[in-house]
């Protein structure tokens, strides 16, 4: 067994790192209290799985017992290897299960909740060594280079979000390493839309390792990413509709050029403004309700997918102080659209975002509410549950 896991030979004397030559048996006596990952060949190390790992080193040692008395049955060997391999298998699983979009229950991305609680039952989060974090880092990255789709990237923003924000709340952090980034003290901060009552049968306090606290890094930085990516993508889009309002009086006239406007700023608009945001905006129709459409389309999407709330108003305040500083600089540069025509037109789509941002906000109230009063509701139910299992258990004794 240690002949398999250390690429060794047991006869053979041969050097592990800066050692002399030894046997084999004798590095596994050296190594038996500590540092038994030395023992490990280097071209497996990375895919052995930390369970597995250790349900099949105390089975080899207790195979190399001194005392012949502890040395287990062959039986018993198969049974513990068995177990080992299952463990692994245990670890495929979990992958295979959320590599696909698996949807949400009750408000909960059930990939995030999935993978969290394979974490504390296999203990992977008080682990010194697992494959299981880096292939979870690499479906995330995965689904970063699909950035035009975006449904697809709320859906994995809202289960990286998550799973940070459990992993942060489980980790008995030292008070000399507390959240860096924006992201961090936001998992930190956001309420999830999951009750309190569930949460706390749910997260569970664990010693934070330096193989946690790494991978907590790494899906931090795919947040950070993922949130990049959809805030970017509002922001050009709105942005590419913002000018075809500053530019009203001459887009609509079907691209003849004035004497005032630049055939530049001309040709940039009729070339670079995707088919879609004309059919979107319209030339025919008024450029401000294309934006609210807009920006409705994508809070719906971000919603649907139970990006948490947040997140979801951090993305749409910088998009807001984008338009702010885009219409600003867009009237700088074409004192020609500075008319008083142009700047009712402008004024008043400038009161239908208000207008907008109004309705989201009291709708988001609306939903925080009903979420609070079902909140009390299951927290009633869990309570009336527990004093019926009890007044059961008494009558049972």
């Amino acid at each position: 067994m240690f002949e398999m896991l250390s690429g060794m030979l047991v006869y053979l004397p041969r050097s592990i790192g800066d050692d002399s030559a030894q046997s084999l048996m004798n590095f596994v006596r050296r190594y038996e209290q500590n540092n038994e990952n030395m023992l490990i060949d280097n071209d497996i190390r990375d895919q052995i799985d930390t369970g597995s790992f250790n349900t099949f080193k105390e089975i080899a040692y207790q195979c190399v017992s001194s005392n012949f008395k502890d040395r287990p049955t062959m039986g018993t060997i198969f049974e513990e290897i068995d177990e080992a391999l299952n463990i692994q298998e245990n670890v495929d699983a979990i992958i295979e299960c959320v590599r696909e979009d698996i949807g949400f229950s009750h408000g909960k991305p059930v990939a995030a909740f999935t993978i969290y609680k394979c974490l504390l039952h296999l203990k992977y989060l008080e682990a010194e060594r697992t494959s299981l974090f880096d292939r979870l880092i690499h479906i995330f990255n995965s689904a970063i280079e699909d950035e035009y789709n975006t449904t697809h990237m709320a859906y994995w923003l809202s289960n990286a979000s998550t799973l940070l924000f459990l992993i942060q709340k489980s980790l008995k952090l030292d008070s000399a390493n507390p959240p860096t980034s924006s992201i961090e003290r936001m998992a930190m901060g956001f309420r999830s839309s999951v009750s309190s009552t569930h949460l706390n049968e749910v997260v569970q306090q664990v010693e934070a390792k330096q193989l946690t606290l790494h991978f907590k890094r790494q899906l931090t930085e795919c947040v950070e990413k993922m949130y990049d990516i959809i805030r970017d993508k509002l922001k050009k889009e709105v942005g590419l509709l913002l000018d075809l309002c500053v530019q009203a009086n001459f887009v609509q006239a079907s691209f003849v050029q004035p004497p005032s406007v630049s055939s530049s700023f001309n040709e940039n608009v009729k070339f670079k403004v995707p088919q879609r945001l004309f059919i979107l905006g319209g030339f025919e129709q008024n450029h401000w309700h294309g934006i609210v459409g807009h920006l409705s389309t994508f809070l719906n999407t971000l919603k649907q997918n139970y990006v948490p709330p947040i997140i979801v108003k951090k993305i749409f305040a910088q998009t807001f102080s984008y338009i702010n500083v885009r219409l600003f600089n867009s009237l700088l540069l074409h004192r020609a659209c500075c008319t008083s025509n142009n700047a009712e037109y402008v004024q008043a789509g400038l009161a239908k975002l208000e207008q907008w941002c109004l309705q989201a906000k009291e709708k988001q109230c609306q939903i925080e509410e009903w979420k609070k009063i079902e909140n009390r509701r299951l927290s009633r139910k869990g309570e009336e549950k527990g004093k019926k299992k009890a007044k059961n258990r008494g009558l049972d004794s």
